[in-house]
C-alpha cells in the first residue's frame, strides 16, 4: 500500500479548490428554468413558493479532472468555455491568451479566452486555492451569460501568469460565492482588497432576473447534474428539506466572520452510533473530499475494514478500493444525511489502492482560522439536492432520489 500512495499528490491537486487567503421544513420552490446540465472531465422556516415565484434557470454540468470537478458553459462577450463551478470562491476568471504557466511542467489550462475586458486602471487579480493553486491577471468588464442568464458589464479577470494543474478542459472558475470573498485589489496598495458584486449576486441585486437562491444537484460518476439559478433543478427530489443557518468561520485574530457559505455541522452518526462532536463546514462544489477535524476524520477512517491508513506527507488516508466503508451520516438541520459507500472510496491509480473521501481539515496557520477550516464537499454532495437560499441566509438539504 505504501509504494502506491504517491498517486495520491496527483490526486491532491485536483480536489480542492475553495479560496484561501495567502497564508425539517417542506421548501415550495419552483423548479428554475434557468438551469444548466453540469459536467465534471439554525432559525428553521416554512417558506412558500411565492417567496420564489421568479422564473429560474438550470443548466447542466458536465463532468472533468477523472470525473472529480464540475464544470459549467459560461461565456464572456459571446465566447464560451467551461468553468470550475465553485461555491467557495466569488471570483469568475478565464486563462487569457498570453496566460504563462509558472509551474516546471504544463499548466495544461483549457481553451484560453481569445476576447477582451474593458481593463479596470490600477486594479489587479491574485488568488490562492485551497490545493496551492495561484494566479494573477487582470481586472475588467465583460457581458457574462451562464444558464441563459446574462449580466451586462460583470466585473471579471482574466489570468495572465500562475500555476494551476489543469485537465485540459477547464478554462477558469465560475464563483458563485458571496461578496466578501473578492480578490481584486488596487496594484498601488495590495494589501488593500476592493470588494465588487459577484456574478451571482449581480444577477439578483442588479439585474432582478432571478430571487436570490440558486441550487445544486450533483451526481456521481460519468453524469454531472445541475446548477439551477432561481429555483430548483429539474432532478426527483423530495420536498422534505432540512434547514441550517448559513455562519461566518471565524478568521484572525479578532475572530471576523469571513463570508464563506460555511453551516454548523452537528455531529455524525458511525455505524448506528451519534458522535455529537460540532463544527462549521464549508458547503463547497470546488472541493472534492469532506474536510473534518482531525478526531472526527481519525474515527471515520478507523471505521473502514480494514481500518484507512493516515499518509502523513499527504494528508491522506490510503485503503484498498475492495474494502467495507463504514454507514456515515452528516448531521444537519435536526436530520441525517447518508453518505452513499460508493463516495467514500477515491480511486487514485490501477492498483488497487483508493483515498478515503475524507480528509482532515486544511493545514493553516491558526492565527488565520483559529477554528480550523471544515468542508463538506463533492462527495458529501452528491448524495443531497442542495438549495442556497441567500435571502434567507440558510442552506436547505433534501435527499437526492436515486439517480
Amino acid at each position: 500500500m505504501l509504494a502506491c500512495v504517491s498517486q495520491i499528490v496527483l490526486f491532491l491537486e485536483l480536489v480542492s479548490c475553495i479560496s484561501i487567503p495567502p497564508q425539517g421544513n417542506s421548501l415550495n420552490l419552483a423548479p428554475a428554468p434557468h438551469h444548466v446540465a453540469l459536467s465534471k472531465h439554525r432559525r428553521q422556516e416554512t417558506l412558500s413558493r411565492k417567496s420564489f415565484n421568479k422564473r429560474s434557470n438550470s443548466t447542466l454540468i458536465r463532468p472533468t479532472g477523472a470525473n472529480l470537478q464540475y464544470a459549467v458553459e459560461v461565456k464572456f462577450n459571446g465566447v464560451p468555455r467551461y468553468l470550475l463551478l465553485d461555491t467557495g470562491s466569488s471570483d469568475t476568471w478565464m486563462f487569457g491568451h498570453d496566460f504563462q504557466c509558472l509551474s516546471n511542467t504544463s499548466c495544461n489550462t483549457g481553451p484560453r479566452y481569445t476576447g477582451e475586458i474593458d481593463r479596470i486602471p490600477g486594479e489587479a487579480f491574485n488568488i490562492v486555492y485551497g490545493n496551492n493553486e495561484n494566479i494573477t491577471g487582470q481586472v475588467g468588464y465583460a457581458d457574462v451569460s451562464v444558464a441563459g442568464l446574462s449580466v451586462e458589464n460583470q466585473v471579471v479577470s482574466v489570468v495572465t501568469e500562475g500555476y494551476w494543474q489543469g485537465d485540459g478542459v477547464l478554462s477558469g472558475v465560475l464563483g458563485v460565492g458571496s461578496y466578501g470573498l473578492t480578490s481584486a485589489f488596487e496594484e498601488a496598495n495590495p494589501n488593500e482588497l476592493r470588494q465588487y458584486s459577484p456574478v451571482f449576486e449581480s444577477m439578483y441585486n442588479k439585474t432582478g432576473q432571478i430571487d436570490p437562491v440558486f441550487s445544486l444537484a450533483l451526481q456521481r460518476g460519468d453524469d454531472a447534474g445541475y446548477l439551477a439559478f432561481g429555483g430548483l433543478p429539474p432532478v426527483d427530489v423530495e420536498h422534505d428539506f432540512a434547514s441550517t443557518k448559513i455562519v461566518g468561520v471565524p478568521f484572525g485574530k479578532k475572530r471576523e466572520d469571513r463570508p464563506f457559505y460555511a453551516i454548523e455541522n452537528f455531529g455524525v452518526e458511525l455505524n448506528g452510533k451519534t458522535h455529537n462532536q460540532s463544527f462549521q463546514a464549508v458547503v463547497d462544489s470546488g472541493t472534492y473530499p469532506n474536510r473534518f477535524p482531525a478526531a472526527v476524520a481519525d474515527k471515520i477512517n478507523a471505521a473502514f475494514k480494514p481500518p484507512a491508513v493516515y499518509i502523513e506527507e499527504y494528508g491522506a488516508y490510503a485503503v484498498p478500493c475492495n474494502a467495507t466503508a463504514p454507514d456515515l451520516g452528516i448531521a444537519i438541520g435536526g436530520k441525517i444525511f447518508y453518505m452513499h459507500p460508493t463516495d467514500m472510496f477515491v480511486p487514485i491509480g490501477q492498483d488497487g489502492i483508493c483515498t478515503t473521501s475524507i480528509y482532515r481539515g486544511f493545514d493553516l496557520d491558526p492565527s488565520l482560522y483559529p477554528d480550523g477550516l471544515y468542508i463538506l464537499g463533492d462527495v458529501f454532495l452528491h448524495n443531497v439536492v442542495a438549495v442556497y437560499d441567500i435571502g434567507n441566509e440558510q442552506i436547505h438539504f433534501a435527499p437526492h432520489n436515486d439517480y
